[in-house]
């Protein structure tokens, strides 16, 4: 199935998109600020400001102690040189000024030809501006004195000196324009696409912890939303197996029980006839009778609370109850109860129960010697937070992940006096998941091992 509105289309459409949106932006930013011809470039927004220089000069100047000092008082002002000339360059402030020969020619007044034969384009514009090899000047254009024309020159080293030529509160008009624009184009589409992968992350993290129906974004019509129907299948896909697995399991232990029941029968007979020798032998065959007969009682378990799991109801329950209940009839006293009395978890009840039991039982047999076990409860965030732990030896590290699977069991556990069937956990993962609830195994210090199991507040 070919998406319908391609994410890499998308992305070319919107980054167009923003491009026009940018240019268009700066090309009425320029048009507004500094007209057409090239020098109106740096000129544009500070023609205004270099005017009011020259209009404060000349109102200064009749009242002002001596041009020099005038001069020199708006040089400490700007950050720049100030000259005061005639229209040829010759300068009328009593001290010699050099000028580059491409600023005396944009100061030749309107209509007088260049000296020398030399050809240059008469001035148009009250200001003019010049890149010169010993910095940037400025020519304003000013009457002084009998109204007679003068020019007033500002030679600065840098294009950003103090604010001169440029006005920044414009410019950073512009940028905020510009950056504003692209977020406006860009985050929403961006956090669209986050949102949609977390999504999917969250979902895929929830069907390897096997919870298959974890919703799936499928909505978007483009590669994510692709995606999310591809993880979809894949989980009504593993759903499907995971389910005929556990039906092969729970017939293949249904049919057994009969059989192993049929042959305890026939050993109880044949021990009522048997002597002491055969006694012995009987004995032997009834103990393997007996673990034949937990083992598949206990595949009955993992295949039943799979099926469970798929229709178990939630509600609001006490925890504290529920774990006396267990303590009282598993090890009432080989367990601390430390589980606050109005401690309330979103579980199926039944499935809880089991979940703790079974937690409690296997604490005994691996670390019931080694101290006691305690079942604590507390607050994690907005989950609640049901642990046993044990003082036994622990698990090596890499063994934490795979304790949960089916028919784990570690090495040290393979023995008929402490080993189980390797089920036991596997059915309180699948108790716990279908409370909507997750669980893990950590070890603590100084030695001991903890599973906690992690319950939702409200039902949702």
């Amino acid at each position: 199935m070919t998406p319908q509105r391609p994410l890499a289309r998308q992305i070319a459409t919107l980054g167009a998109i923003n491009l026009i949106l940018l240019a268009g932006i700066v090309l009425a930013f320029v048009s507004f600020q500094f007209g057409g011809r090239p020098e109106n470039w740096i000129l544009g927004p500070a023609r205004d400001r270099l005017s009011g220089i020259g209009q404060e000069f000349v109102l200064e100047l009749p009242n002002a102690e001596s041009v020099p000092a005038l001069l020199a008082k708006y040089g400490r002002e700007h950050g720049a040189q100030f000259f005061l000339t005639d229209p040829r360059g010759e300068s009328l402030s009593g001290e010699s000024v050099e000028i580059p020969e491409q600023v005396r020619r944009s100061m030749r007044p309107r209509g007088q030809p260049p000296p020398s034969g030399r050809k240059g384009p008469p001035p148009r514009e009250p200001v003019f501006f010049v890149s010169a090899s010993d910095g940037y000047w400025v020519g304003l254009r000013v009457p002084v004195w009998d109204q007679r024309p003068a020019v007033l020159l500002i030679r600065s080293d840098s294009l950003f000196n103090s604010g001169l030529f440029f006005n920044y509160p414009a410019w950073f008009g512009l940028i905020f324009a510009v950056v504003a624009a692209s977020l406006l184009c860009w985050v929403p589409f961006v956090r669209s696409i986050t949102k949609a992968i977390q999504q999917l992350s969250l979902a895929t993290e929830q069907i390897a912890t096997g919870n298959f129906q974890a919703p799936v974004p499928t909505e978007r019509r483009d590669e994510l939303g692709l995606l999310g129907m591809r993880i979809h299948q894949m989980a009504a896909r593993l759903s499907g197996y995971v389910s005929g697995q556990r039906r092969f399991l729970g017939d293949i232990a249904h049919e057994l029980s009969a059989p192993i029941a049929r042959l305890q029968f026939a050993v109880g007979i044949l021990e009522q006839h048997a002597d002491e020798g055969q006694l012995r032998r009987l004995e032997s065959l009834r103990e393997e009778l007996t673990e034949m007969a937990g083992l598949t009682g206990e595949l009955l378990s993992f295949s039943k609370a799979g099926f469970e799991a798929m229709k178990a109801p939630l509600s609001e329950v006490l925890v504290l109850p529920i774990v006396e209940r267990v303590v009282q009839r598993d090890a009432p006293d080989k367990v601390v109860v430390e589980v606050p009395e109005d401690f309330i978890a979103v579980a199926n009840e039944a499935m809880l129960e089991r979940s703790i039991s079974n937690l409690i039982r296997n604490a005994i047999r691996y670390a019931g010697e080694a101290g006691p076990i305690t079942v604590r409860a507390s607050l994690e965030g907005k989950r609640a937070v049901v642990a046993v732990s044990d003082c036994g030896p622990g698990l090596p590290e890499d063994q934490l992940e795979r304790i949960f699977a089916p028919f784990y069991r570690p090495e040290e556990a393979r023995t008929r006096e402490t080993g189980g069937s390797g089920l036991g956990l596997a059915i309180v993962k699948s108790c716990v998941e279908a409370c909507r609830g997750d669980i893990e195994c950590r070890n603590v210090k100084p030695h001991g091992l903890e599973v906690r199991i992690r319950l939702g507040l409200t039902i949702e």
